[in-house]
């Protein structure tokens, strides 16, 4: 690895697979690979490395973690949940791992699960604010839709220069027939993010609609 930190990429990958070639058994090696592979952007044959160490290692921890988040980013949810949820068996916990498990549910429509990992992922890491949007997200999927907005006010308390909280409190309050609760949303959205497409819109249809 210190070939690589010093700006030797391509030298550290040959020594990397030299020494595979003298003992395969080492999942530290692809390991290394791997993460080299992440650096150059080479997510596929990261995942690659990371199942090379499951033939070795099938309850290696690590590499289910790092495979739920890399099939997450792959859209391949089957698989992330597959191996997220081995990790979480073997003993897996923290806020990433939640949090990406909860993702993958969440894109897979299993709202009950990604709620119940989302929670955990807001337990283990409170100030995490793309948990608590996801969360929200969750329960408007889920139809819970007080549930949401309570989420997202709480995270305002929290972080109250937060875009997305804020128009996403600012569609609710449209959707209730709150026009003017609506654009005062869409305001304090725009204060901090003037180049938020989709609060002028809707800040726009409201004006409108409000005649």
């Amino acid at each position: 690895k210190d070939l690589w930190y010093e700006g030797h990429g391509d030298m550290a990958i040959h020594q990397f697979n030299q020494a595979l070639k003298v003992n395969d058994e080492m999942p530290q090696y692809y390991q290394g690979l791997a993460e080299m592979n992440l650096a150059k952007g080479e997510l596929q044959q990261a995942v690659d490395q990371w199942h090379k160490i499951l033939t070795i290692d099938e309850k290696n921890l690590q590499a289910h973690i790092n495979l739920s988040a890399a099939y997450l980013d792959l859209n391949d949810l089957e698989s992330s949940v597959r191996h997220g949820g081995i990790a979480v068996s073997l003993g897996a916990t923290g806020a990433t791992v939640y949090y990406n498990l909860g993702m993958a549910y969440l894109f897979a429509g299993m709202h009950d699960d990604s709620i119940k990992y989302l929670k955990l992922a807001k337990e283990a890491d409170p100030e995490d604010v793309a948990t608590r949007l996801s969360l929200g997200e969750a329960y408007i999927a889920k139809g819970e839709r007080e549930a949401a907005i309570s989420e997202w006010h709480e995270l305002l308390e929290k972080a109250p220069n937060t875009p997305d909280a804020l128009y996403n409190l600012g569609l609710a309050a449209a959707q209730d027939g709150k026009g003017d609760e609506a654009i005062s949303f869409f305001n304090q959205t725009l204060s901090i993010d003037p180049n938020y497409l989709p609060a002028i819109t809707n800040k726009g249809i409201q004006f409108y609609l409000d005649g």
